[in-house]
């Protein structure tokens, strides 16, 4: 027996449900919902029931998700920052708006000067034909860390070269290993940190470096 406090604990999409449900049956086991006592019933009432409330869970989580998305939207427009800035910038809070039953914080990205130049560094060293590994070595080397505290590693540095955000546009759920989203493109989010002709530059380079499926890293070694 599975037993839950309501069926939406355990899912919110009708496929997920019917499959669920198939596996259960399948292995004999029994779904108990303690406030809803129609859900694995055999009748066929309660079964049309049953399918409303998974129905009405999904039409809840994705209009909820439609309203974030949208509330973040135009906060994002106006500037303000509600989630972790990439590496060079900080978050510097503009306003807290005290509320009954909790405190709105209001803040933007402004430039962090020790970790923005080492994003300056980055790209210039990879300007002059210095790969991701050799440029992770040296950060390291030189006592440099991630906002993590982490060692720096070749794939962070191949995200820092490709991040618009230095140049000052910001690019939201982009991503699309969860399924569809709302992309959100800004112009202007950020305060730029690099010259926006060294940035067109680097895109290029990276850009030809990946030939017939195959990326070839430059192997020039690091000079002062």
């Amino acid at each position: 027996m599975i037993l839950v406090h309501k069926l939406d604990r355990l899912f919110r999409d009708t496929l997920e449900s019917s499959t669920t449900r198939a596996i259960l049956k399948r292995e004999h086991v029994r779904l108990v919902s303690v406030t809803e006592p129609m859900v694995g019933s055999e009748t066929p009432e309660d079964f049309f029931m049953e399918h409303i409330l998974v129905g009405m869970a999904e039409f809840y989580s994705r209009n909820l998700s439609r309203e974030i998305m949208k509330g973040l939207k135009q906060r994002a427009q106006q500037g303000h920052l509600d989630f972790r800035p990439p590496y060079g910038y900080k978050r510097e809070i503009i306003e807290r708006q005290e509320g009954h039953k909790r405190t709105r914080i209001i803040s933007r990205a402004v430039i962090d000067e020790k970790t923005a130049a080492v994003v300056r560094r980055v790209f210039e060293q990879f300007d002059r034909g210095v790969g991701y590994m050799r440029i992770a070595l040296a950060l390291n080397d030189d006592g440099f860390r991630t906002e993590q505290g982490l060692r720096f590693r070749k794939h962070l540095i191949g995200r820092i070269l490709r991040n618009k955000a230095y140049i000052g546009t910001l690019e939201y759920n982009l991503r699309r290993d969860r399924g569809k989203r709302e992309p959100i493109i800004i112009p202007g989010f950020y305060p730029p940190i690099m010259d926006e002709a060294l940035f067109r530059r680097v895109q290029e380079k990276l850009d030809s470096l990946f030939i017939n499926g195959r990326t070839l890293m430059p192997t020039v070694a690091i000079t002062s």
